[in-house]
């Protein structure tokens, strides 16, 4: 379609001189005919360009949508301690930008591609006319293709660097929106501010230099076009005083100039083009070639007749190199058991089930699902079969229902009522304008911090899951509200296995046994009454909340 579009170009070109040799011969019927006929071209130029621009618009939305589905795919598979150290800001950019980025570059490209090929049909089809002024168009062309090169190996440069800035000023930015209460709270905003415009200087001076250095090649390209029309006019009236050449083709190649200038331009834009692709595709890649992010790894095993049982073998863990969080660690839970791992702030408590679930994975050791290594058990029958309530859950922008649905799309209203009453929320809810139906904005926003919890504990119930993960899910309610929701979790005792991590040790009375760690390694492990009875620092830790 695009040779058809430029190729029609050049030949109306030809039809308009030959049309304008006629009426100044005085051909009237045949200037016409050929009049008609120009007027006929035209139109199929342009419909021909609607089509093209119609077929465009299908590929390139496929092709964004497809591209942002396989990033996306690759973004809930990258491995949590990746994305744990990773700028968030910058993962974003590339994902929401990038293709949409990508997709408009390559269009340009493919467009400005068959645009310069045709501009060369017709610096061809001007050294046929007249050689002379041929040669004088392909010297012209060389001596501003020279700038051309500077100009594109510049501009790339200085993409490369601006497009890095912004991405570091964007993920700075982001930090800032998400940490906006804590930032008013300590009075930080007027520091917080001078970074973030030292970070947004740093791109607008990038900007500014890139554009610099273009303008002031853009000029001395401007400055030898004005040389070109002289010297083209100038050899022109010449060639035309001595009848070497017609007025039709003179017409051609002066209406025409503009193409010759623009093979040198279109050439450099192809370049600048291509380098502008080259780069956002290898961020993106950098995202689905799992170097710079790299992905969960996991088998393709099920368990049938699935138990819940878990068992560690000196397993180990570390998030930076070289500082051990978890240190030899060996225990097991049998199916159906309620256990706690309690220990200081820090101690590797929630990093354990982190484990469990495989958000993390070991450094070294094994750990075993029903006698299954965690690594050959396929990720969807982990994520079904095991539910992590971490102890600060996110709940998204959507509407209370939504929020719900997310974890079981099939749960009924009654269901999650139901859920909501189990944590002392449903009446609160229920006297909102809209119930179920009220948007609760970004991470919960218009909630307290003890609703949130409230409704991620209660969503979590929504999860028919064999093992149960809850760490300090419960840390921001009062007591009451606590010893409720520890009611109703100790009801599935005996059916789940059920494991938790809590810091008020007045909540893990009734389990079955507690592990006590310390600088990540398992000292001590009995029942509630055993570890009062024989352990100091958990009875210590125990009166410290009396």
């Amino acid at each position: 379609m695009y040779v058809v579009f430029y190729g029609l170009t050049i030949y109306s070109s030809l039809v308009l001189a030959d049309y304008l040799t006629s009426v100044t011969n005085n051909l009237a019927s045949q200037s016409w005919s050929q009049f008609a006929y120009l007027i006929a071209i035209l139109a199929l130029i342009y419909t021909s360009h609607y089509i093209l621009y119609m077929v465009g618009v299908i590929i390139e939305h496929n092709l964004m949508l497809d591209l942002k589905k396989d990033l996306m795919k690759t973004l809930f598979n990258i491995n949590s301690q990746t994305l744990t150290k990773s700028s968030t800001g910058k993962l974003v950019s590339r994902i929401a930008s990038d293709p949409d980025l990508l997709v408009e570059k390559l269009e340009t490209f493919i467009s400005t591609t068959a645009n310069a090929i045709s501009y060369f049909a017709t610096l061809c089809i001007l050294i046929i006319i007249n050689f002379w002024i041929g040669l004088i168009s392909v010297v012209f062309l060389i001596a501003i293709a020279l700038f051309e090169i500077i100009r594109a190996k510049s501009n790339k440069k200085y993409r490369r660097l601006e497009r890095e800035a912004n991405d570091d000023a964007i993920s700075f930015t982001n930090e800032i929106i998400r940490s906006e209460k804590d930032i008013k709270g300590q009075g930080l905003e007027s520091r917080l501010n001078e970074i973030a415009v030292g970070k947004f200087k740093k791109k607008c001076n990038i900007y500014k230099k890139r554009h610099y250095k273009s303008i002031t090649l853009w000029y001395i390209r401007c400055l030898a076009i004005v040389a070109y029309i002289a010297v083209l006019l100038y050899v022109g009236m010449i060639l035309l005083g001595k009848e070497a050449i017609v007025l039709a083709n003179f017409i051609f190649i002066f209406t025409n100039r503009e193409a010759l200038q623009n093979v040198v331009w279109q050439y450099s834009n192809i370049i600048l083009d291509y380098g502008e692709i080259k780069i956002l595709s290898d961020r993106m890649f950098e995202i689905t070639d799992g170097q710079l992010y790299p992905t969960e790894k996991f088998g393709d095993k099920e368990i049938e007749n699935f138990e819940g049982n878990i068992k560690f073998e000196n397993v180990n863990f570390e998030y930076i190199p070289g500082n051990k969080i978890l240190k030899n660690i060996n225990f097991e839970i049998k199916e159906n058991e309620f256990v706690a791992f309690v220990g200081k702030s820090g101690c590797g408590k929630s990093t354990l089930l982190g484990l469990i679930s495989k958000i993390y994975e070991a450094n070294s050791g094994q750990i075993f699902i029903d006698k299954e290594d965690i690594n050959q058990l396929s990720k969807e029958f982990l994520r079904n079969n095991i539910n992590f309530l971490n102890q600060f859950p996110y709940i998204f922008n959507l509407s209370i229902r939504e929020n719900m649905k997310l974890i079981n799309p099939d749960v009924t209203d009654e269901q999650i009522i139901k859920a909501l009453q189990y944590v002392d929320l449903w009446e609160y809810i229920e006297g909102m304008e809209k119930g179920l139906d009220t948007i609760i904005g970004e991470n919960g926003v218009n909630l307290s911090g003890g609703q949130k919890q409230r409704l991620t504990v209660a969503r979590s119930f929504l999860k028919n899951s064999k093992i149960m993960l809850f760490d300090e899910s419960t840390s921001s309610l009062d007591n009451l509200a606590q010893e409720k929701i520890i009611k109703h979790i100790e009801e599935n005792k005996g059916n789940k296995t059920i494991i938790m991590v809590a810091h008020r040790l007045s909540t893990i009375r009734n389990v079955d046994k507690i592990f006590f760690i310390e600088n990540g390694t398992i000292v001590d492990q009995g029942t509630f009454d055993e570890l009062m009875g024989k352990n100091k620092s958990f009875k210590k830790i125990f009166k410290s909340e009396l």
